[in-house]
């Protein structure tokens, strides 16, 4: 996994980060950059996670409002949530009645 001496040399988004279609998926619905979860692990609060399913570590990073699991290589996504309340994307669509409703 990453030591922080490693991840100090290089820029954030050279910081490895193996996606997955669950994390893809998590981090659309959630408004998360790939940029930011990069940013986690290069500059946030690293600690032990809950383990996956099948008892496997898991590490957790939280940085400037996002919580970011990967697996015990730190390489893997597995999800990622907000914490500041960001997570929503902003609705600039115009609103539309529809006639007899």
């Amino acid at each position: 996994f990453f030591s922080q001496q490693i991840t100090d040399t290089l820029s954030t988004e050279d910081v490895t980060l193996i996606s997955h279609a669950h994390g893809r998926e998590r981090r659309a619905e959630r408004n998360i950059l790939r940029i930011e979860l990069q940013a986690a692990i290069k500059y946030g609060t690293k600690e032990r996670a809950n383990p996956g399913r099948d008892g496997s570590p898991r590490w957790r990073y939280t940085h400037d409002g996002v919580v970011y699991i990967t697996d015990d290589t730190s390489r893997h996504e597995v999800t990622s949530w907000r914490i500041d309340g960001n997570d929503e994307e902003e609705d600039n669509a115009p609103k539309v009645e529809l006639a007899g409703k």
